[in-house]
């Protein structure tokens, strides 16, 4: 099929019309950057340009108008002052939703060339009337995820753990559990480097208060899962991720305000290490840090014991899956000075999100 073969006959919202020739301009939008002082220049790609469509067309007199050519002539000038983008049959490139960029040029002769009436029209391709997305806030998303992952964190602490109908010693060995993992939270909060003393004396004071009230929370699913992540706002307290959040007996403080300023980088990266450790609470000799976080085995041998190592597993996923949320949140405040630094910091907390996936669940038994 020869390439005359695949024209199309020109139109513009159905008004016809012949074509003499027609050129396009495609390409991206490009803007060059030169520096005093730098012979390279950098260019800087703003994305896609819109394609343009420089037609000449023409309506010409001839027998099927009865030679007199001002009716298509008066067609297609309506056409051309409709509001709005219309179709244009592009000979070349088809069906295409374009809007006249430019004022079209009509040019007509009474010598012996008359009888024609040319259009210069210059058309651009026309999209959706559409605003630029907004960019999401990167803090308000990682709040959001980490609120939605606590909530399911809750509800399978409050479906796993039980204590009623069992023997006091089930209750205990939970009460004991969670004793340990305030204890390492204690020493991980003292690892933060830069953090406010003061800060860290509330802390460890609401960590005090919450151990001494585990014989009653520990009777309760609710209140002993809001205590478990409730002891984690000290890390975001300490940090300065949340202002004037403070952890109290049987759950997180409800005036808990988490801030959107951001943490300078050193304690940022700090209290993020300092969130991450707790990700080690309840495993093996062989992993466990010097902040602590080992758990007295137990041995499966008896309905009590069994129910024991439930409690224990729900008690370190919680625990665990908190920690990693709280690193999280202070991690997308942190102030970076570098873009290496950024990135440092994002895989240190993507990789304990792949580790968490394979360790959940992972407590020393027997």
């Amino acid at each position: 099929m020869a390439w005359r073969d695949n024209l199309q006959k020109a139109s513009f919202r159905g008004v016809p019309f012949k074509v003499f020739g027609a050129d396009t301009s495609v390409g991206r939008r490009s803007v060059l950057h030169e520096y005093p002082f730098r012979d390279e220049p950098y260019v800087e790609d703003l994305g896609q340009a819109a394609d343009e469509f420089n037609v000449e067309g023409f309506v010409v007199q001839s027998v099927v108008n009865g030679w007199d050519y001002f009716r298509e002539r008066n067609a297609l000038i309506d056409a051309l002052r409709k509001e709005g983008p219309g179709t244009l049959i592009h000979p070349f490139f088809g069906t295409l939703t374009v809007a006249l960029k430019s004022p079209a040029r009509v040019s007509e002769r009474i010598d012996n060339d008359g009888g024609v009436a040319c259009f210069a029209m210059l058309f651009v391709q026309a999209g959706k009337n559409q605003f630029p997305g907004q960019s999401p806030n990167p803090i308000s998303a990682v709040d959001g995820a980490a609120d939605t992952a606590l909530a399911a964190g809750l509800k399978n602490f409050a479906s796993s753990y039980r204590v009623s109908g069992f023997p006091d010693p089930v209750a205990a060995r939970a009460q004991a559990d969670v004793s340990v993992m305030f204890g390492m939270m204690k020493r991980s909060l003292g690892s933060i480097q830069g953090a406010q003393t003061s800060l860290l004396s509330q802390a460890y004071a609401g960590i005090n208060t919450s151990v001494a009230g585990l014989g009653t929370s520990a009777l309760s699913p609710t209140l002993l899962g809001t205590t478990i992540a409730g002891g984690f706002t000290n890390f975001l307290n300490v940090s300065g991720a949340a202002v004037n959040g403070a952890l109290v007996q049987g759950g997180i403080n409800s005036s808990l305000n988490l801030s959107s300023m951001q943490i300078p980088g050193s304690l940022g990266r700090y209290s993020v290490a300092a969130a991450l450790k707790m990700c080690s609470f309840g495993q093996s000799t062989g992993t466990v840090s010097r902040f602590g976080g080992l758990l007295t085995p137990i041995s499966p041998t008896t309905p009590q014991a069994i129910q024991q190592i439930v409690n224990r597993t729900a008690i370190v996923n919680l625990a665990r899956n908190t920690a990693l949320m709280t690193a999280a949140r202070i991690a997308v405040r942190v102030q970076h000075g570098s873009y290496n630094g950024a990135v440092s910091l994002m895989k240190q907390v993507s990789n304990q999100f792949d580790g968490q996936l394979i360790t959940l669940g992972g407590v020393v038994q027997s």
